[in-house]
């Protein structure tokens, strides 16, 4: 690869994405999902994943009209600490969820994050190799 290739290939190769809500019903199995617990599941929480919990992270697996089934890949506590989980399916009850989202991408911070770094990785260039013709 040509040096002067770098920013435009960290161009196409930057992405990010954010969470917005999302109902059950058009989440597809797979999609990344984020689940926030009720306060009143504290204590059943620690009995069902050995911990107070806020958020649940993983993949959509199913819904049925009184629960979600997610691969809970992150878990999120009340004081912020999160941690990984090995993907175990997770039945949740739907009155213990506050809410649901799912993971978008989100075109705009991705344009910004791509010119951010192509500006910085094309200064560099340009401070370590001197401008090339």
């Amino acid at each position: 690869m040509r040096w002067r290739h770098l920013p435009l290939t960290v161009l196409l190769t930057t992405a990010c994405y954010q969470y917005s809500s999302a109902n059950p019903a058009p989440i597809s199995t797979g999609t990344w999902v984020r689940i926030q617990l009720i306060r009143a599941a504290d204590q059943r929480s620690v009995a069902r994943y050995g911990e107070p919990v806020q958020f649940l992270e993983g993949k959509f697996v199913a819904a049925t009209t009184d629960s979600l089934t997610i691969a809970v890949e992150r878990v999120t506590q009340p004081d912020g600490y999160s941690h990984g989980w090995a993907g175990e399916q997770i039945r949740i009850p739907r009155n213990e969820i506050i809410g649901i989202e799912q993971e978008t991408f989100a075109p705009l911070r991705t344009a910004g994050a791509a010119a951010g770094v192509a500006v910085i990785v094309t200064v560099l260039m340009v401070i370590l190799f001197g401008q090339s013709r």
